[in-house]
């Protein structure tokens, strides 16, 4: 089974905790992995990929150097994961920015009108599970990955405070789930033991240079490409089937 996996800079622990199987010999057998980035999470709200002789052709030619075409030309793709249509940081980034709040959402700042919240968060989807309909278009199965949630050092969840951060991801998740549910595209998750009682990423999978407050870390990687294995096989009908909605 041929698994490849895109993405924004979240990838990095995927790929290293690829890495990190190989060295232990812990790699699920019978499974290929091929993990790439397609470009900065921050401009995948943006036009990244086009469609060129029936294929995803990246638009930054840095990553088209890593991979230039999806699915690539050579060698065999049997399933897909996007790790980025999940990401939220992207848009709780842009509120604090611009120094705005939805109704209901304590902290200072303007408000939005929940009605233009959640439209600016399905609009943030556009391109990224665009790619996904259009790989499932091609006959590809396709499924999205969980990226890490917040950490506690992480400069957004001391800005606005841990209840209004979780509640604003609670809401982008609601409403990136319900799109992908409704592209049929399943999700998966972060092991539950990923996190700790009160939301917050465990230190032990924080990222191996302390600075880095935002990314996972290898091991973090490795317990999420064991999770994908499973979703993967049912949606080549090796195994049990997957519900769609996690």
């Amino acid at each position: 089974m041929n698994i490849l996996i895109v993405g924004d800079s979240h990838t990095g622990a995927l790929e290293r905790g690829r890495v990190q199987l190989v060295q232990e010999g812990g790699l699920p057998k019978g499974v290929s992995w091929r993990i790439a980035p397609l470009g900065m999470g921050a401009a995948m709200n943006a036009p990244f990929w086009e469609i060129v002789d029936g294929r995803a052709r990246v638009l930054d030619r840095r990553f088209r150097q890593r991979l230039a075409k999806i699915p690539p030309v050579m060698g065999q793709t049997d399933v897909v994961g996007l790790q980025m249509p999940l990401w939220w940081g992207r848009l709780i980034r842009g509120l604090l920015e611009h120094d705005v709040l939805p109704y209901g959402y304590d902290g200072p700042g303007r408000r939005l009108s929940p009605k233009l919240w959640r439209h600016m968060i399905r609009a943030d989807l556009r391109y990224t599970l665009g790619l996904g309909t259009f790989l499932k278009e091609r006959g590809l199965p396709v499924f999205a990955i969980e990226p890490p949630t917040l950490r506690r050092s992480y400069r957004m969840a001391a800005l606005l405070g841990a209840p209004t951060a979780f509640a604003l991801l609670a809401e982008i998740r609601d409403v990136q789930l319900a799109m992908l549910t409704d592209a049929g595209i399943p999700v998966v998750w972060m092991p539950q033991d990923a996190t700790d009682a009160e939301g917050f990423l465990i230190d032990a999978y924080g990222h191996e240079n302390p600075a880095d407050t935002h990314h996972a870390n290898a091991a973090f990687g490795s317990r999420m490409l064991h999770q994908c294995v499973p979703m993967a096989q049912s949606l080549l009908g090796q195994g049990p089937r997957t519900p769609v909605a996690g």
